[in-house]
């Protein structure tokens, strides 16, 4: 090391988590200088000789010696260890005390007895051989608020089922998915979507460190920047990955002991075994008896992780309501406004307004756009093939009966009423004629209510049956693209009526039309 001041320089960037070289991670630990040797030395010696704290007891003690370092003396007392008593020297107390904190929370730490004492003209005497929370510090602690917002398919708590906006989950529980996914919301701004077969261990709640243990399977995050006394860590096996505002996942295989941590956005600190580093951006590392060199991500596994977090843009707004999906009695699939399929049964968070759902069973596709209200728990059931043409309902629920109540409610110049008995028929009798028939009427009625992008998805659900109502539904349809804007697609659409229809009863005014329209 040329001099004392590259040392220091090198040795910030360390206490603040950059990521050094190999050359500067050996020049800074071979400096020749006593003070610089010394300080190494405590960092060492307190990574050998600090006693194994549990999660809470960590962040009480980094807490309690960020709070001391401006303006405390530390002391290290350890009767095995009298040379390492004197204190370090006052000008380093911020980096110690920074350096303490990336020791305690990240190392695998040992199990003898020590004493850490911090005395300040302005704050009382702080030792403890371990910070044991008290009943006061119990109580007023901070527990983030933890809640189950997404879950497709197979989703337990503790070995049973669960589904969102039920109830909210403790410190202790495990999730598991089985065929599905599952996604969790922890306060503030933090979720956790799990893959299928995947399980997780609420392991700490506490709000200055949120810990979640990955048992098996895969499991990807993403957080709004956090404080810098609070962190998030996902853990597996021997390997804990903490991050402050970042995007990451876990693959963990129990039975192989490995565990692979990719960095989609940001940067996060995995340590294990007494060993540290920093992963980049686009890149993963994997663990197994040590800690290796990470390797550069591609584009599809990024992708493929970001899409088990698609589902948050569904409960992204203020206001929630829930929207339930249960499973029928043959298995299925629904897509929520176009984000999917996901295995049923499904419950989600959702913003408190229309939503087009569309249920997948086999060959038929079932499309309705249920309104989900604030606070509401909006339920649909997936339609059993054996009864979807009618046979088997109800005289109430008949396609015919439901067709004619709608009808009503047009007379009455109810189009929403009428919207909700279209969606009602379709999910009952998703096979019957009349499903197929009123989608060029639902269409209609979207386009009165100002909802042109289901008007779209109606018509051209239509027109994939091409039935006698074709002339009608590409009308609608090129309705449909200019209250969008979409004046490429729109004129695309004009040409395919014109000609299919050139003497149709609107060609005229679709051929006026296109003269308007400007060249592509």
């Amino acid at each position: 090391m040329s001099n004392k001041r590259d040392w220091e320089a090198l040795q910030e960037r360390w206490v603040q988590g950059d990521a050094l070289s190999q050359d500067e991670e050996t020049a800074r630990k071979t400096v020749k200088d006593p003070g610089s040797q010394r300080e190494l030395a405590f960092f060492d010696a307190l990574r050998a000789e600090a006693p194994k704290l549990s999660e809470f007891e960590t962040a009480q003690v980094v807490k309690r010696v960020l709070l001391a370092a401006s303006g405390s003396r530390l002391r290290l007392v350890d009767a095995k260890a009298p040379q390492l008593s004197a204190p370090p020297r006052r000008s380093l107390f911020p980096r110690i005390a920074l350096g303490l904190g990336l020791v305690l929370a990240g190392a695998a730490l040992g199990t003898a007895g020590f004493t850490l004492s911090a005395r300040s003209r302005q704050t009382p005497k702080l030792a403890a051989s371990k910070v044991a929370p008290s009943s006061a510090t119990r109580a007023t602690g901070s527990v983030a608020r933890t809640e189950l917002v997404f879950a497709s398919g197979d989703v337990r708590a503790d070995g049973h089922p669960v589904s969102a906006g039920k109830q909210l989950l403790a410190r202790g529980q495990r999730v598991s998915t089985g065929l599905g996914q599952a996604c969790l919301t922890i306060d503030p701004a933090i979720d956790v979507c799990l893959a299928a077969a995947t399980e997780v261990e609420l392991e700490s709640l506490d709000d200055a460190a949120l810990r979640l243990r990955v048992l098996r399977g895969t499991a990807v995050a993403e957080l709004a920047p956090r404080h810098a006394n609070q962190t998030f860590s996902l853990l597996a096996g021997d390997a804990i990955a903490t991050a402050r505002g970042t995007a990451f996942a876990i693959d963990f295989a129990p039975a192989d002991h490995v565990s692979r941590i990719t960095v989609i956005e940001g940067k996060v600190e995995v340590t294990a075994r007494g060993q540290s580093t920093l992963i980049p951006t686009h890149a993963s590392l994997d663990f197994g008896e040590s800690l290796g060199a990470h390797s550069l991500v591609g584009r599809s596994e990024e992708a493929r992780l970001w899409s088990l977090l698609e589902p948050r843009k569904l409960w992204a707004a203020a206001a929630l309501g829930v929207l339930a999906v249960e499973a029928g009695q043959s298995p299925a699939r629904a897509s929520v406004d176009d984000l999917g399929p996901f295995e049923l049964p499904l419950s989600v968070f959702v913003e408190p307004r229309r939503h087009h759902v569309v249920l997948h069973g086999g060959a038929q596709e079932s499309p309705f756009d249920p309104e989900v209200a604030s606070g509401a728990v909006y339920t649909l059931r997936a339609p059993d093939p054996r009864t979807s043409a009618g046979h088997g309902a109800s005289e109430d629920d008949s396609a015919a009966l439901l067709l004619a109540r709608a009808r009503e409610r047009l007379r009455q110049k109810d189009p929403r009423g009428a919207l909700g008995l279209y969606e009602r028929l379709r999910a009952r009798h998703p096979a019957s004629p009349e499903a197929t028939t009123v989608l060029v009427t639902l269409g209609k009625l979207e386009l009165e209510v100002g909802t042109p992008a289901r008007a779209l998805a109606a018509f051209d659900s239509y027109l994939r049956h091409d039935g006698p109502l074709a002339p009608e539904a590409l009308m609608g349809r090129i309705r449909a693209l200019r209250a969008l804007g979409r004046q490429t697609a729109e004129r695309d659409a004009i040409h395919a009526y014109l000609a299919r229809y050139p003497h149709g009863f609107d060609a005229p005014a679709l051929s006026k039309r296109l003269a308007t329209l400007s060249d592509p």
